[in-house]
Order: structure tokens, then sequence, then C-alpha cells
């Protein structure tokens, strides 16, 4: 064949998801070593999972590269789960475990270990060398994603009262809105008690109290209220946001398969060696698995980071465009207003996953639609106190301090002795991962979620602020793409119909 045919930009590649599936294993290693703190040795596995996803995002799409690629695409899940069933076991899930009363004895530990070794089995047997036949085979993932969630269940019972001002602003804010009070508008309580200073600008906490409401956007309130009406614990709908986009990584399906659920065998291609015919529908399962599986996501859960939600939307966007639903940019509206970075998406998934050829009414029919759903999220919040909205929501984050524990270049570059980087570095670093993105990206679903995370890592890693939460976002946009790679083979790619 000649290499040149075989070069398909419209077309998803497994060079691709293998760069993404390397990625996102030493992604999840940096933020295991300090919790996503800063340190050398977690700079270095950060530097080595953003030179596998560019390198697999930069590498062209020819016929013997896309063979080596499928080929290595077994190996690599099972070393990776091996690495990441290794590093579940060797630090406690949550540090709030030790500092809690709670203890992180073996004792204590036992019922999470035996939860987390089950789904560490269920994972690696659609791995295994058998093939996953009869009604057990069909059902692992989703007993698997049932194991998960009473994992989650025990790490939110065992720490109920997380000492993070993630957690107590939500909870303080979910409070207020219930009893009808703004939330933008209320200060909140330091649960520092003014020890960390750091944390915030100047004049930012004052007698105890933090001097600002709800930093977030609303669409991150939304999705509290119910778990804090319920539970009075709003990480209980992380909990479930995280359920959600395990699921939709399981169940999806696509124009080409009839079932993504259907019996799974990498571990005879492994063995064999792939023929590039065998099926590889398995890919799915197991790139959930490798998500749920990440090292600190229990921590992300404990502290009550709100990334699983933008995670959640993000793989509702990819489900729904999967299956050439005129829902998708409706999700995709409210996805972007799930963040105050979010809105860059918008232009990705016009080039990414809008119907070709581009028309001006589909890219109306389109933006109006995101646009309607973005403003219908956000906009009574705005109305109630725009002032209040702007001081909480805009105003706190442009006033950050450079964080030194971040996990980020910045920190590295003032730790070697340089000047302190400007916050215009992330930005620049953003446009570069965009622009990378925008051009080598598939046309797909599977594109579209690597391009987010090709985006956005370079704009963390450069940040004056840069956490586990951060990454776990990139993480789980990884897996996605890795994922949605099963929907479509063919040179067309699935794309979501809008009419107009």
């Amino acid at each position: 064949m000649n290499h040149a045919s075989a070069h398909i930009p419209n077309s998803d590649r497994w060079s691709l998801s293998l760069g993404m599936s390397l990625a996102a294993v030493a992604l999840g290693y940096a933020i295991q070593l300090g919790d996503g703190t800063y340190s050398p040795a977690a700079l270095g596995w950060l530097t080595a999972g953003l030179v596998c996803a560019v390198a697999g995002l930069a590498l062209p799409k020819i016929a013997p590269l896309e063979r080596i690629a499928r080929r290595w695409m077994p190996g690599v899940f099972l070393v990776g789960l091996i690495l990441q069933s290794a590093m579940l076991h060797l630090k406690a899930p949550a540090p709030a475990l030790a500092f809690e009363g709670q203890g992180a004895s073996p004792e204590t530990l036992a019922p999470f270990i035996l939860l987390l070794d089950g789904l560490i089995v269920l994972a690696a047997a659609g791995l295994s060398l058998a093939p996953a036949a009869g009604p057990l085979g069909r059902k692992r993932p989703w007993l698997m994603l049932a194991l998960f969630g009473l994992c989650g269940l025990w790490i939110l019972r065992m720490t109920p009262n997380a000492s993070i001002d993630v957690f107590s602003m939500q909870q303080e804010s979910a409070e207020a809105m219930l009893q009808g009070r703004n939330p933008y508008a209320i200060t909140l309580d330091d649960p520092y008690d003014g020890r960390m200073p750091e944390y915030y600008g100047p004049g930012m906490t004052v007698g105890g109290r933090l001097q600002f409401g709800l930093v977030y956007v609303p669409m991150t309130l939304w999705l509290d209220l119910p778990a804090y009406w319920i539970a009075r614990d709003v990480r209980y709908g992380l909990w479930a946001a995280l359920l959600a986009t395990g699921a939709l990584m399981i169940g999806r399906r696509g124009r080409a398969e009839t079932a993504l659920l259907a019996p799974a065998r990498p571990g005879r291609e492994l063995a064999a060696g792939l023929s590039g015919r065998s099926d590889m529908v398995w890919i799915a399962p197991a790139a959930a698995a490798m998500l749920l599986l990440t090292p600190r996501v229990f921590l992300v859960l404990r502290c009550a980071w709100t990334e699983p939600m933008v995670l959640a939307l993000l793989a509702a966007v990819v489900a729904a465009a999967m299956r050439r639903s005129p829902r998708t940019p409706w999700l995709l509206g409210l996805l972007l207003a799930s963040k105050q970075y979010a809105p860059p998406m918008f232009v990705l998934a016009l080039v990414l996953l809008m119907p070709r050829p581009w028309r001006w009414w589909t890219v109306w029919a389109w933006t109006w639609r995101a646009g309607t759903a973005a403003m219908a999220a956000t906009l009574p919040m705005v109305l109630w106190d725009p002032s209040a909205f702007w001081h909480s929501a805009v105003t706190f984050h442009l006033h950050q301090p450079f964080r030194t524990d971040a996990l980020s270049y910045a920190v590295w570059w003032l730790d070697i002795g340089g000047d302190r980087p400007g916050a215009g570095l992330g930005f620049l670093a953003m446009a570069l991962g965009m622009a990378l993105s925008l051009w080598r990206c598939p046309r797909t679903p599977a594109g579209f979620a690597a391009a987010v995370a090709m985006t956005y890592f370079p704009f963390f890693a450069f940040n004056q602020q840069a956490f586990a939460n951060y990454y776990f976002l990139i993480i789980g946009a990884m897996w996605l793409s890795v994922a949605a790679m099963c929907a479509d083979s063919a040179t067309d790619p699935p794309i979501a119909a809008v009419p107009a």
C-alpha cells in the first residue's frame, strides 16, 4: 500500500490513541508522587506524558505505524493497569484518612481494599486471554462500575468533613442557595483560620472569613444542589458524575459497531499479535477502567474538586456526537458553562465535531443552541447581583497568587533561579496546544476529546496554579478519546447532525 494514500486526516488514528494512553498513565503517576504538587520527579513524569501526547498527535497516519500502534494497545493497557493498581495500594486513597482521626491502618482500609481488588480483578479480566462469554462477561464492565461506586461511597463515609476550602465553599454556597441567599454575595468561613494566606490574593481572608462567595460558575452550583439537598454533602454529586462518565464510556455505541459489550479478548490479540482485522471493542470498557483506577481519583472525590462534573459533561458531548444526536450543541453549551476556562472548547467543537461541509446556517444552528444552553445555566445568577458575581467568579481568579507548590514548569523555572513567569505564559501554551490540535486532531469525537486534552494540558503545565484536579481532567479527556476510538473506523467520521 502507498503510505501517502493511507493518510486520512479526518479519521481516527491508533497512533493518537496510543500516545493518549501512555500520556494518561504517565500523568497519573506524576500526580501520585506528591498528590499533585511540585517535585522534580513529578515534573519529569509530567514531561514524559506531554511528550507522549504530542508525539501521538503529531505522527502522521501511515499504515505501518498504525499497525504497530494497534498491536501495542493491549500491552499498554496491561502494563498501565498493573502500574495504577500498584500505586493505589502503595498510598492511602485520601490523605484525610490519616489526619481526621480515622487512621490508615490495614484494619481500617480493609473494606476499601477488598472492593478495590474486586474492581482490579474485573478490569484485568477484560484484558485476559479468555473470551468474555456469557452473561457475566457482558455485565463485567457494569459490575466494575458498581464496585467503583462502592469504593467512592466508602471514601465519603470515612471523610465526612473534608478540611479544604473547596468543600466548605460549595457546602456553604449550596446552603445559601437553598435559603434564598445569593451564594456569590456571601462571605465564607476560612477553614484554615488565616494560616494559608498564600492560597488567596491580598485582603481575601480577614478575621477568619473569606471575602468572597462561590468562585465557581453557576453550572457547578446547579449540579451541587441535588446532592446537598439529599445528602447534605455536595461530593455525592461528584461521585455521581464519575459514575456517569464511566457509564457513558462503557455504554456508548458508534455507527460501525453493534455493541461495545461484545466478547472482548485483548489478551488473545496481545498473544497473537493483531492481524489488523480483530475486534477492538474491548477498548472502551478498558479505558473506563483505567480512568476509574487513576491513582488519585479518590483524592479528587474526597476534596470535592469540581473537575468530575466537567468531565461528565465532556463525556456527554462525546457520546452524543458519536450518536449524531441533535442534542450535541445543547450539551456543548452546558460544557462551556462549567468552567471559566471552558469557552475555547467551542472553537474545538466547531472545527472537529460540526457537520461538514460547513455552511453558515449550520454554524449558526450550533452557535445559538450552545449559547442558549450556556446562558440559561449562567445568566440567572449573573443578573441576581452582577457586581457580586464579578467579584467572586472573575476578580478572585484574576488576583490568584503564584503557587510555589504547583506542578508546573513555571515553578520549576523559579526553582532553578529564574524570574517568576507571568500569567500570560499559560495562555500562550494553550494557544500553541490548541493550534496543534486543530491542525492534527481527527475530525471525530475521539479527536475532539484529544484536542481538549492537548489544549489544556500545556495551559496547566505552564500556569501559576496547577494541581491534581487540573490534571485529572486532562487524564479523563485522554481516556475519553481512547474509548471513542471504537466508534467508527470508516473514512467519514461519526459527526453529530444538527437540524438548521
